[in-house]
């Protein structure tokens, strides 16, 4: 289905390349929370590093799999 292309470019191919740069830009992002707890933990001891960590990781897990997801489904 062809929504009328404004150029010869389709509007929902332009929409899913912005959601596809701004899923990168959130990994990333993910990659940059896990380099700063990093630093984090070796900077401080808070006595709760492990839990900080293990979240940063899924964290940026779910970020992988939902920009995987997009690339598949997009």
């Amino acid at each position: 289905m062809m929504i009328n292309p404004i150029f010869g470019v389709s509007i929902w191919l332009v929409v899913k390349v912005a959601a596809l740069i701004l899923l990168g830009m959130y990994l990333v992002f993910s990659l940059v929370v896990v380099r700063q707890i990093k630093l984090l933990i070796t900077t401080l001891t808070l006595g709760f590093e492990a839990p900080i960590v293990i979240f940063g990781y899924i964290h940026l897990a779910f970020a992988i799999l939902i920009f995987l997801a997009a690339l598949v489904i997009l």
